[in-house]
């Protein structure tokens, strides 16, 4: 986590046009031992970054209280980078087609 921190200063220390290297995108800290015994549930993410705007910053959530699940995640983390469907919209489906699909709402700005 120190290195992870030191690379966030490192990155608030940059400037560009538009602000801070830090909020033009998102870095991201997580890992795949949730509680311990490599489950998915109550996985830990850490975003950093406002990536250009797309996330609000700031903020807790927990989102294990409103049964999200890790396609949530991924599904905004690739709105946040800019990856959408042909259509142009917000990448909702990633992962098993079995899971239910969708975005975490409350990341949005």
């Amino acid at each position: 986590m120190q290195h992870f921190r030191g690379m966030l200063d490192q990155l608030a220390a940059i400037s560009t046009p538009t602000g801070a290297l830090l909020d033009a995108g998102l870095t991201v800290w997580t890992n795949q031992v949730a509680n311990g015994n490599h489950s998915f549930s109550n996985v830990p993410w850490l975003l950093a970054g406002a990536a250009g705007g797309f996330l609000k910053t700031g903020q807790f959530l927990d989102v294990s209280a409103k049964k999200y699940q890790t396609q949530h995640m991924l599904n905004t983390v690739l709105g946040a980078v800019g990856v959408r469907k042909a259509s142009g919209d917000l990448v909702d489906d990633f992962g098993d087609s079995s899971l239910p699909g969708g975005v975490l709402n409350e990341l949005h700005a």
